[in-house]
């Protein structure tokens, strides 16, 4: 009993030694140690680095019932996605919960189980009106290197970016798939329009 309140003792004149400085110093490097673990357990990545191979963060995946909260998931499904890839395709984190107020806006990310990864994003927003939904296409209309196609009211294919947009009245459908790999050789092109043609 005696030894423990000798070493209270001590540890309370330790502190009263340290000045407020030192305190808040100490403060904000356990808040880093900290913020640091919390990005390297939950994202994979130590000061902006991945340090987690792919195989891994498929266990970090977005939860099942995730699925349900996006309308862009939910339409255009694993298998779905899978079969326009001609690959097995999992759903990855930076995939959001839909906003549905004022408008509609859901989001949904792909990338192949197999490397070198392939991955798909798809955006859907729905906007004020169709004269507004058809002049926010007109970035990816303006680009060089821009085919028209005849899908929904209009279409637009950016090869360079391997990205469609498509307007289906006030609705603007976006997805981008990356370049073609030995997982998955399909045309991008090809890809975006199966998976456009879904919603």
């Amino acid at each position: 009993m005696k030894a423990s309140k000798k070493h209270l003792k001590s540890v309370a004149s330790w502190f009263k030694k340290l000045s407020i400085k030192q305190i808040v110093i100490g403060v904000i490097v356990i808040l880093l140690i900290v913020l640091i673990a919390e990005r390297l357990i939950n994202q994979g990545t130590f000061l902006g680095y991945s340090v987690r191979d792919q195989q891994q963060t498929e266990t970090f995946n977005m939860p099942e019932e995730e699925n349900k909260s996006s309308f862009a998931c939910s339409t255009a499904s694993v298998n779905k996605v899978s079969d326009a890839l001609q690959a097995e395709v999992v759903k990855v984190g930076g995939s959001y919960k839909d906003v549905v107020e004022p408008r509609l806006v859901s989001v949904c990310n792909y990338t192949t189980k197999q490397k070198p990864a392939r991955a798909v994003t798809i955006v859907i927003k729905d906007l004020s009106s169709d004269d507004s939904a058809s002049q926010s296409l007109s970035s990816t209309k303006n680009k060089s290197n821009v085919k028209q196609l005849e899908i929904n009211d209009e279409s637009y294919f950016a090869v360079d970016s391997r990205q469609l947009v498509t307007r289906k009245g006030n609705r603007v459908i976006s997805v981008t798939v990356s370049e073609p790999r030995e997982v998955s050789n399909i045309d991008s092109q090809q890809v975006t329009e199966q998976i456009a043609k879904l919603f």
